[in-house]
This record gives structure tokens, C-alpha cells and sequence, in this order.
């Protein structure tokens, strides 16, 4: 909600000029009924801001992936003021996280405060050096059809590569390759992501529920052991508890197996 704070505090602070990065108008229900990304976290919000004197005399910068509901919300920010629109395709709500991977976070922020920007050379910059992003790599293959099976995984290998410290790609590159009954190699993608950050909880967890996913238990109940002695907080959190993972019925992962490709195939459907 960084970018929210930058153009709702314009009027507190008369700022000239606003930068904001996949907007967000306004996260209460009544304004933005379409939006569901963050109910389950805004819930308990008061939406207290929405109520504060948005400076119209300021220039606002908005940075949206123009494939998301950032969009949307940049149209609804767009009757205060002066709005220049910059798109930034397959960034999804992270377009900062993009531009910084390629390298042209810091020059745009800075030619926006000393009056330099020009949003056709950034649109070229960007289009020229996307591939560099591996947040542009993974948004491209979720964009692509469950059919793409080789452009994905190419696209996700690659974002993979990018990030040597980031075990996210990993995982999610993981989750492809179960989609597409490829488990060993998947279990590869879920333990490099490990790897990466051994302390990362996320990362043992999503290992732990592929792990639990082909019914390897013996390795799961390592790996379930390790969170609770590493985090016990956490593990309650998620709702970890302990149990024996080889007591599921015989037959169910196999089942939900099968349940995930039909579904996968009936989403190739409808796209095409």
C-alpha cells in the first residue's frame, strides 16, 4: 500500500510531484467491490485514509501491469489531478520489483524528480532489457496456456537462474512441474528453492507439501520436524500440526493428482 500512502498523503504534505507503483485507489469493499486479492488481510482495516484531501495540483506517476487490477485502480486515481499512465507488462503488482531487476529503478526515479523522464525511452529501455527481470520471466509464463508446456517452463528455468538468493521462483517453478506430472524435477526445483534460503520457513513448508503431495512421508516427517524445532510460532500460524503423514487414504494424492490435470486441461479450453 505504498504507492496508496504516496498519492492520499499528497494534500498532508503538498507534494508536486507523486510516485506510485501498482496502485491500489482504495482496498474497502464498498469502493472497490471487484477487487478480492486482499479482503482476507484488509478485513479488519478502517479505511481511514480514503478520506484525506488528495492534492489535484500534483503530478502523479502511475507504474501498472496494464494485465491486472492495478489498471483499474489507476483509472480511479486518474480523476485527481494530472496522471501520467506508464505500463509496465508482466510485472504483476511488483512492477518496482521489475524495474529494479533491470537496472532502471534508480535512473527513473530520478529523472522524474529533476524533470528528465520521458515515458516512450523508459517503455524502449524496458521492452529492450524485460528478459533481465526475473519477475518479467514468471509473470510471462503465467500468462501463457496450460498448453505452452515448453515456453513455461523455459520462461520459469530461466527466472529460476536469475535469482541465486530468491527461493521463490524455485518453488513456483516446482508447483509448474507438479502441474505437469514432471516429480522429479520438481522435487530438484522445490530443494534448490530450499537451498537457497534454508531459513526460510516458506520454503520448507512448500518442500514439505510436495513432499506430503507424492506421498514420500518418510522424507516429509524430516522436513515437518525441522519447522517445528526451527519455528514453532510459524508452525502454528499455518496451522502445522502434528500428525502422521502416511495415515492419509491410500489412493488420495493420486486422485488430487488427477483432479489438477483435468482442471488444467479444462483451463486450456477456455482460453483457447
Amino acid at each position: 500500500m505504498g504507492g496508496y500512502a504516496a498519492y492520499r498523503s499528497s494534500g498532508l504534505l503538498d507534494a508536486r510531484k507523486v510516485i506510485v507503483f501498482s496502485p491500489q485507489y482504495s482496498v474497502d469493499p464498498n469502493l472497490v467491490p471487484w477487487e478480492n486479492r486482499w479482503r482476507e488481510t484488509t478485513k479488519n482495516c478502517t479505511h481511514f485514509m480514503d478520506s484525506l484531501t488528495i492534492n489535484t495540483r500534483s503530478e502523479i506517476y502511475l507504474f501498472y501491469d496494464p494485465g491486472t487490477n492495478d489498471a483499474r485502480h489507476a483509472e480511479l486515481i486518474s480523476q485527481y489531478g494530472s496522471c501520467l499512465h506508464i505500463p509496465v507488462p508482466y510485472s504483476g503488482h511488483y512492477s518496482i520489483a521489475m524495474l529494479q531487476q533491470i537496472g532502471l529503478l534508480d535512473s527513473t526515479i530520478r529523472n522524474i524528480i529533476y524533470g528528465d523522464f520521458d515515458v516512450s525511452t523508459l517503455q524502449k529501455e524496458i521492452f529492450a532489457n524485460s528478459d533481465k527481470s526475473a519477475h518479467f520471466l514468471l509473470n510471462k509464463a503465467k500468462a501463457l496456456p496450460y498448453s505452452a508446456k515448453r515456453q513455461r517452463l523455459a520462461l520459469l528455468y530461466k527466472a529460476a537462474a536469475l535469482c541465486e538468493s530468491e527461493p521463490e521462483y524455485e518453488l513456483f517453478l516446482g508447483k509448474i512441474l507438479v502441474d505437469y506430472g514432471l516429480w522429479n524435477e520438481a522435487k530438484e526445483a522445490y530443494h534448490r528453492g530450499w537451498k537457497k534460503k534454508p531459513d526460510s520457513h516458506l520454503g520448507l513448508l512448500s518442500y514439505l507439501g510436495f513432499l506430503n503431495l507424492c506421498e514420500r512421508y518418510a522424507e516429509g516427517l524430516i522436513i515437518f520436524d525441522m519447522i517445528r524445532a526451527q519455528a514453532p510460532d510459524f508452525a502454528d500460524a499455518v496451522g502445522l500440526k502434528i500428525e502422521k503423514f502416511d495415515q492419509y487414504p491410500f489412493g488420495r494424492n493420486r486422485f488430487l493428482r488427477g483432479l489438477r490435470s483435468v482442471r488444467g486441461l479444462f483451463s486450456t479450453i477456455s482460453i483457447r
